[in-house]
């Protein structure tokens, strides 16, 4: 399946049932229904002027980030999307805003009990922010420490939430979703930079790094999260 020519520079892809939604760079905004056993786009959705960034599912309801300064975050009725019943597009879209420097949301994800949402952020330093859902009302935020910038990737472990941030080597921080509190952290070695992706199985973190893109190399490497 092929995309539209003038949709692209995919940033996120979600799964909801048996349909997937793919938020591209361009044209802005735009949301990208596909049904996943067919292979079939299915059409799309203008969700805002901003590319979206990062998304993640949470009952009937997708949390997108989309790319403006400061980030917004919204909440797509994913099912009330596929039934044909956003006629009105206000009873499925509702966005909020985030505070003034809170930029390029490049990972996001809900706690285990699906009543949290974590915004991890490209910036410098690296910040967390914690809201409610499905109302988005804020909560607080975590910032690295100073040399710990540009979060990339991040994931949920139990009451943990795991993050990886864009410096060389990079950096994997272990934070307390409750409290909101740093509660560990790994230095990776030279040539282990950038790490893109992280998916946890068991107690360990599969953490996939984006070095040196310019050689077109990369790794895979395997933490255990105790």
């Amino acid at each position: 399946l092929e995309l539209n020519d003038d949709e692209q520079r995919l940033w996120c892809f979600v799964k909801h049932g048996n349909y997937g939604y793919l938020g591209v760079e361009a044209p802005g905004g735009r949301l990208v229904g596909v049904d996943l056993q067919k292979m079939e786009r299915l059409g799309y959705a203008t969700a805002s002027q901003f590319p979206l960034l990062a998304g993640v599912v949470v009952g009937h309801n997708g949390y997108f980030s989309a790319g403006s300064n400061p980030a917004t975050v919204m909440r797509l009725h994913l099912k009330q999307m596929q039934d044909g019943g956003c006629a009105d597009w206000n009873q499925c879209r509702y966005e909020v805003a985030l505070n003034q420097g809170e930029e390029a949301v490049r990972s996001v994800f809900a706690d285990s009990e699906g009543k949290h949402l974590f915004l991890a952020m490209y910036t410098s330093p690296g910040r967390i922010v914690k809201m409610t859902i499905p109302d988005m009302t804020r909560v607080s935020h975590m910032d690295l420490h100073a040399s710990e910038e540009k979060i990339l990737c991040g994931a949920q472990y139990g009451k943990y939430g795991i993050f990886g941030t864009a410096t060389s080597p990079g950096r994997l921080i272990k934070v307390d979703l409750h409290t909101m509190t740093r509660a560990g952290d790994a230095y990776f070695i030279d040539g282990e930079d950038r790490p893109a992706a992280i998916v946890i199985h068991g107690r360990h973190a599969y953490i996939g790094f984006g070095s040196a893109w310019a050689e077109g190399t990369s790794s895979v490497l395997k933490v255990d999260l105790e």
